[in-house]
């Protein structure tokens, strides 16, 4: 456990604060591996310890070692026992309420432990690769080497959300982009997909439309707050939100209808999200569990993984 703790966080103090031991604890034990090892296994650069070559080498079947022996003391892989240790998933803000609902559904059936889920944030990446997470779903693919990303579906739905009494719902329907655009439009600004532009925007440049107002927000509550006390109206996708949406005090949502999704993205690529996780030999749960985690995504993303 020092030597996973101490390679992943490059300092010595900051493991034994992640152990919950003492520095001095942590800098025998560190010199007893090196007589074990015959090697410095860590040497001391400027920045933090730097893994020798063969701490290099012994690093992925450490942490086999680690999961082989939690899951023996568990009895059950990471994630799958009530009791036992929690899965740690990173999630983009748009799947959080969805994705609960359904691990809800299998711990209420006594099929799966605790999981804790996070918001993915603009650190998450890092947080990942030091192995403080076990996995996320992101709209990027981080820019990270010991990190895998596996494309998992497109946004191909998108739902129409403002709050109750908007003068939108009282709009001829089906909604259209032409009636929408009348109204101010807010939206939820995605890493990698709409920093600069969102595609209602482009698409109204395209039409010769102008939008009243364009506010953008990263904040999910400030999105919410915006709705509830602005004029505007905002889309979210995968449609599988519009349910848990519509469900919070004060707010409306509705489908837009297929024609109109694929007319606002036109040329653009619809956002994609990714299952972002360590490499094979560094991770805490098994094949199994990822399935599992691969399962919950089922009807909530529109495409295919």
């Amino acid at each position: 456990m020092v030597f996973k703790a101490i390679f992943e966080t490059g300092h010595a103090n900051q493991t034994a604060k992640v152990l919950s031991v003492s520095a001095p604890k942590i800098s025998r034990c560190l010199n007893h591996m090196r007589g074990i090892f015959d090697d410095e296994l860590f040497y001391r650069r400027q920045y933090g310890l730097k893994p020798t070559p063969l701490a290099e080498t012994l690093y992925p079947s450490i942490c086999r070692a680690l999961s082989t022996l939690l899951g023996l003391s568990q009895g059950t892989p990471l994630g799958q026992n009530p009791d036992g240790p929690c899965l740690t998933l990173a999630v983009h803000s748009h799947l959080l309420i969805p994705l609960s609902q359904r691990i809800r559904q299998q711990q209420r059936a006594g099929q799966l432990g605790p999981v804790h889920l996070q918001l993915w944030r603009d650190d998450t990446a890092e947080r990942l690769h030091r192995g403080d997470l076990d996995l996320g779903i992101a709209l990027e693919a981080p820019n990270f080497d010991d990190l895998e990303a596996q494309p998992l579906g497109e946004v191909a739905s998108v739902c129409v959300v403002a709050r109750e009494d908007h003068p939108l719902w009282s709009l001829p329907q089906p909604l259209t982009l032409e009636l929408l655009s009348q109204y101010p439009f807010l939206y939820y600004i995605g890493q990698g997909f709409n920093e600069r532009m969102d595609p209602l925007e482009a698409y109204c440049r395209r039409e010769g439309l102008t939008l009243p107002r364009v506010d953008g927000v990263t904040d999910r509550e400030e999105w919410v707050a915006h709705l509830l006390t602005m004029d505007s109206f905002a889309f979210a996708g995968p449609a599988a939100c519009c349910g848990p949406l519509a469900q919070l005090p004060g707010l409306q949502c509705q489908v837009l209808p297929d024609e109109q999704v694929a007319r606002l993205h036109g040329a653009m690529v619809a956002p994609r999200y990714y299952l972002v996780e360590r490499r094979a030999a560094y991770r805490r749960y098994d094949d199994a569990v990822r399935a599992q985690v691969l399962g919950w995504l089922d009807g909530v993303l529109d495409s295919p993984k």
